[in-house]
C-alpha cells in the first residue's frame, strides 16, 4: 500500500523539480543579463542549483516511466 502511494508522488515530484529548476535558470539569465550587477557567485549558484533540480526532476520522471 505504501509503495503504490510513493510510485504516486513520482510524476508531482517531477513536475514541481522540473519548474524549480526553470525559475533557477530564469534567475541565472536575469543576474547575466544585467550586466552592472554582475555577480560571479550568484551566477554559479544559479548554474548549479538549476542543474541539480533538473536532474532531481528527469530522475523522478524516469522513476515515474518505470526505468
Amino acid at each position: 500500500m505504501l509503495q503504490i502511494y510513493l510510485v504516486s508522488l513520482y510524476l508531482p515530484l517531477a513536475v514541481a523539480f522540473i519548474v524549480m529548476a526553470v525559475i533557477a535558470f530564469g534567475w541565472l539569465t536575469v543576474h547575466m543579463e544585467q550586466s552592472r550587477h554582475y555577480s560571479v557567485p550568484r551566477i554559479a549558484f544559479s548554474l548549479v542549483l538549476g542543474a541539480l533540480l533538473l536532474g532531481f526532476g528527469i530522475h523522478f520522471m524516469l522513476l515515474w516511466f518505470g526505468i
